[in-house]
């Protein structure tokens, strides 16, 4: 297992922490007892924020450098395909431009960093992971959480919407996932709904052999296209839905998951619960 020990860094390392700072390698063999076997403690294990990522398929993990906005693009690459309880590092390096999330493309092959309020978003070859090169950087959009298709050819991406309503971008990847020169993405689709907050993750998942996503956005706002996120009593929590994307040019929502607790009816009540603001 491995797990980020920072919530914001370097407030880990300040504010009375007993333990080091980096990403913790437990071996869990034995689930009741897990033994740490390893700190990383390379730039971007210092805080991945969330970037921590895991691809068994090439036994790689990788992560980028990230706070809440954004921090320059640092990206470690280990190899883990030999001991997974003792990673080696096989680079590291400020390849990312601009980092705060990240998400291997199931082959493994690339490592795309997004930026959230940065406005990149970066494709890195990794097919030498100790050699990893930019292949394309999408700008001028607050890409947050990203997932890619089995197939490498599209990115779903959770828009902050910068100077746009927020929402999910849909991206075709294809030239970059064929290593085309001068590959570029290039945007299929953009979809946003009433009640869009900040946009973190869309997860694909298949229902009955029909593609969705489900999709869930972090905090709550005043706004109904995105905002700065808020515990007011008439702002509204984003929540979570699914996202039917068997038409990547067409997505539409199909449902939203919602607890009574996230009715903007009931805000008001629950203003007052400790911990309901956000020191953000």
């Amino acid at each position: 297992a491995y797990y980020d020990t920072t919530l914001l860094f370097p407030t880990n390392a300040v504010e009375g922490s007993t333990h080091d700072t980096g990403v913790f390698v437990l071996d869990m063999s034995d689930p009741a007892r897990p033994v740490q076997t390893a700190t990383l403690s390379t730039p971007a294990m210092q805080s991945p924020h969330e970037s921590l990522s895991l691809n068994p398929a090439r036994g790689l993990l990788a992560a980028d450098l990230g706070n809440p906005l954004a921090y320059p693009g640092w990206v470690d690459i280990y190899d883990v395909s030999q001991d997974c309880r003792h990673p080696v590092l096989d680079s590291s390096l400020p390849v990312g431009v601009l980092g705060h999330e990240g998400a291997f493309s199931p082959d493994g092959r690339t490592f795309w960093v997004s930026s959230a309020g940065g406005g990149t978003m970066t494709a890195l070859d990794i097919s030498n992971p100790t050699v990893p090169r930019i292949l394309w950087t999408q700008t001028g959009i607050d890409v947050h959480g990203l997932n890619i298709s089995n197939d490498g050819r599209t990115v779903y991406e959770a828009d902050l919407g910068n100077n746009h309503t927020a929402g999910l971008d849909i991206v075709d990847v294809s030239a970059i996932q064929r290593r085309d020169p001068g590959a570029q993405g290039h945007l299929v689709s953009h979809l946003s709904w009433p009640d869009v907050s900040l946009p973190q993750v869309p997860l694909p998942v298949t229902i009955h052999k029909h593609p969705y996503l489900v999709e869930v956005d972090e905090f709550a706002t005043d706004g109904t296209g995105g905002g700065a996120p808020t515990s007011d009593a008439g702002s509204h929590a984003g929540a979570a839905r699914i996202i039917d994307i068997a038409d990547p040019a067409h997505p539409r929502v199909v449902s939203d998951i919602r607890l009574t607790a996230q009715l903007t009816a009931d805000r008001a009540r629950e203003t007052g619960d400790p911990g309901a603001n956000s020191s953000l």
